[in-house]
């Protein structure tokens, strides 16, 4: 951000709480985000992020014997990499708009900036999470099989998947605020599926509604319950793919969201601690943000062309690809819904 008292900067102090401000506000409309790893972006150079993860030691089943010394474990460990990329845009202040309009159109402009920069955010990292290569299919065993709807034995199968695996539960989640640090939660697993499935996910069986939370739990934003370990958080991110399915009947595509009578897919996914991690958002340079106001140059004569523009940086990667997985299944239609 450009600082000082020239035409066309913004003081020191105004341009910092206007920053802190947007880099509080973005964290806080991304949901995904919360769950990741803590990667610390402050003390890296270079777009290149690398992660150090510790492999699970083998337990210790032989008991030692008199003076019998132990034996040694080596520490086992590889290092993983994603590229930090940039992602930006900008939107114009026109000098006749902001003095003639009664709108708060730098507000309005800001608040358009920080919607646009959470929702890229929010888009990315759901095509990281969804990516995971375990998938377990509501029919047959590919993408281009399934047909069927979400039915909790598809989400028993998944839990056991990540309780085999010995996939630690979430007990902490980043905060919002400025200090970027956690706050607790009970153990629990968190999934993420489109709102397309909500309703599927409030009729089956054992499937506790928010509503029905105790007191002292907080929900999540749009989450919508729980299913044994698992809470369900819904996200207008998670998208269908498209006739990615089954070919269907006539009277299969009048229940069933479909492309071209091909059965759209829809991806649940579930996963515990340590699952992925993401780099942004985080520190004073992994964002840049420019209010520029107008001023009169050679390009423009009555000082008539300010912007406001946003660049983050961004990047991230599934860590422990089994303590995450999804399922894929199919979404009922309106017509089905209202039935």
């Amino acid at each position: 951000m450009s600082y000082g008292q020239n035409a066309g900067e913004l003081p020191f102090n105004v341009g910092k709480d206007i920053k802190a401000k947007w880099i509080f506000d973005v964290r806080e409309m991304t949901q995904i985000h919360k769950f990741a790893g803590e990667t610390n972006l402050q003390k890296r150079k270079g777009d290149t992020v690398q992660i150090t993860r510790l492999k699970t030691p083998d337990p210790i089943t032989n008991s030692l014997e008199g003076a019998e010394e132990p034996g040694m474990s080596e520490i086992d460990y590889e290092r993983l990499e994603f590229k930090l990329k940039r992602y930006s845009r900008y939107f114009p202040l026109y000098g006749h708009v902001v003095k003639t309009h009664d709108d708060d159109v730098l507000g309005m402009t800001m608040s358009t900036s920080k919607e646009q920069a959470s929702r890229s955010i929010e888009t990315l990292s759901v095509d990281i999470i969804t990516s995971g290569s375990q998938a377990f299919y509501a029919t047959g065993t590919q993408t281009s099989h399934v047909k069927d709807y979400l039915r909790g034995g598809l989400l028993n199968v998944q839990q056991r998947y990540l309780e085999t695996n010995e996939t630690p539960s979430i007990t902490k989640v980043q905060k919002s605020t400025s200090d970027f640090g956690t706050y607790g939660i009970d153990a629990c697993f968190i999934t993420f599926a489109p709102h397309e499935l909500a309703d599927d996910f409030r009729r089956l069986d054992g499937f506790v509604k928010v509503q029905d939370y105790s007191s002292r739990i907080t929900p999540f934003p749009f989450e919508i319950g729980s299913y044994g370990r698992q809470r369900v958080i819904c996200s207008g991110f998670v998208k269908a793919n498209p006739g990615a399915g089954a070919s269907l009947s006539s009277p299969e595509q009048a229940d069933i969201m479909n492309t071209a009578g091909k059965a759209d897919v829809f991806s649940i996914v579930t996963f515990g601690k340590d699952a992925f991690d993401f780099g942004g958002l985080q520190g004073e340079e992994s964002v840049k943000l420019t209010v520029y106001n107008a001023k009169p140059s050679d390009t423009d004569k009555n000082g008539n062309k300010g912007h406001i523009s946003w660049l983050a940086w961004f990047g991230g990667l599934i860590k422990q690809q089994k303590y995450i997985s999804r399922i894929e299944c199919v979404a009922k239609t309106d017509s089905k819904l209202a039935a």
